[in-house]
C-alpha cells in the first residue's frame, strides 16, 4: 500500500513526517541554489541553446522568487540516484521555513508510489481526480496531469507510453486561476460575440510594429520570419471567426493552444526570433482577440502560458 504522499506537501522541512522520508530513504541535500545550478546543468548537459536560457532568464524561469524551489534533496544511494526527490521552497519570502514544494519518484521507485501507482499502469485509460492536461512532451514522451485533492499530479511517460516518473506538486496560484477558469469556461458561452469580426484586427497584429522594427534596421526580423508569424496569425483569426460563430468557448481556447504551439515551431526553426519584446506584444495581442469575440479573462490570467517556449 502507498503512503500518502500528498500529506506532506506544503509541509516544512521539520514536520516529522517530512524528517521521517529523508531519513527512511537516505536523502541528502543537493544545492541550495537551485535555480543557479539548474540553468549551470542545462547549459553543461546541452539541453537547452544558449539563446533558449537567454530566453528563459527573461522569462525569470530562474529567479527564486519566481520559480519558487530553491533547495532539494536526493537519494543518495547511487544505486537508486533520483528515485526519489523532494523540492523545497520559502514562500513568499526568504524568511518563511522551508517547505515542501515537489516530489518526484522515478516509476521504479521501490518504497511504494502515491495512489497506488505502479510501473504497467496503462497510459490510455489511466485517471485522478480532474483531468488538467494531456499532452505530448515537447522533449520527448507524454504527460497526463491530473488535480487531486487541491495537488498536482503528473505523469510522465516515455515514447512508447511506459512510466517513467510522477510528479506531486502545489498549485500555484496562476494554475489554480487556469484550472477555475477551464472548469467554467462551458459558461462563458453566452458572452460570445457569433458576429464578431476580424478584419480591424489585422490592423493591429505585432507584425505590423516588427516590420517597421526591421525597416529601422533590426536584424532580429526578416522578410521570411515576418511572412510565417502573419500567416499563422492569421490562421489564428480564422479560427477564432469560426469559433465565434458557433459561440464555442472550447474552441477559442483551442485557438490559443494552436497559435501558441505554431508559433512555438516557427521561433524554433527561425533562430529563436521570439524575445521578450516579442513575447510582450503577442501575449496581449492574443488575449485581446479572444475578449473581443466574447471570452472573459479574469486578470492576471495568461491563456498562453501553458504552451508556449517564448
Amino acid at each position: 500500500m502507498s503512503k500518502n504522499y500528498f500529506q506532506l506537501l506544503g509541509q516544512p522541512l521539520e514536520n516529522s513526517d517530512v524528517q521521517a522520508l529523508i531519513r527512511d530513504y537516505q536523502l541528502q541535500d543537493e544545492f541550495k541554489d537551485f535555480n543557479k545550478n539548474l540553468e549551470k546543468s542545462w547549459r553543461e548537459d546541452g539541453s537547452f541553446t544558449e539563446q533558449e536560457l537567454e530566453n528563459m532568464r527573461a522569462q525569470g524561469r530562474f529567479d527564486a522568487p519566481n520559480h519558487q524551489a530553491i533547495f532539494s534533496y536526493i537519494n543518495a544511494n547511487t544505486e537508486s540516484y533520483q528515485r526519489l526527490r523532494i523540492y523545497l521552497s520559502r514562500k513568499p519570502k526568504l524568511t518563511n521555513p522551508l517547505t515542501v514544494d515537489t516530489i518526484v519518484f522515478h516509476g521504479d521507485f521501490s518504497g511504494g508510489l502515491p495512489l497506488g501507482i505502479t510501473q504497467n499502469i496503462d497510459y490510455e485509460t489511466v485517471s485522478f481526480g480532474t483531468k488538467i492536461s494531456f499532452e505530448k512532451n515537447p522533449y520527448g514522451g507524454f504527460v497526463k496531469v491530473f488535480l487531486v485533492d487541491s495537488h498536482k499530479l503528473t505523469l510522465f511517460f516515455d515514447d512508447d507510453k511506459q512510466l517513467e516518473s510522477i510528479t506531486l506538486s502545489l498549485l500555484d496560484a496562476h494554475e489554480a486561476l487556469l484550472i477555475q477558469f477551464k472548469k467554467d469556461l462551458n459558461a462563458q458561452k453566452p458572452h460570445i460575440n457569433p458576429n464578431f469580426s476580424a478584419q480591424n484586427l489585422h490592423l493591429s497584429s505585432p507584425v505590423m510594429a516588427w516590420r517597421k522594427r526591421q525597416a529601422d534596421g533590426d536584424d532580429l526580423f526578416t522578410d521570411a520570419n515576418l511572412s510565417a508569424s502573419q500567416q499563422i496569425l492569421d490562421v489564428f483569426l480564422t479560427k477564432v471567426s469560426g469559433a465565434a460563430t458557433k459561440k464555442s468557448p472550447a474552441q477559442l481556447l483551442a485557438a490559443i493552444k494552436n497559435v501558441v504551439k505554431a508559433l512555438n515551431k516557427l521561433t524554433k526553426k527561425m533562430a529563436n526570433f521570439i524575445e521578450t519584446n516579442e513575447r510582450e506584444e503577442l501575449v496581449p495581442y492574443i488575449h485581446h482577440v479572444v475578449k473581443t469575440a466574447g471570452l472573459q479573462l479574469p486578470d492576471n490570467l495568461d491563456l498562453t502560458l501553458e504552451w508556449r517556449d517564448w
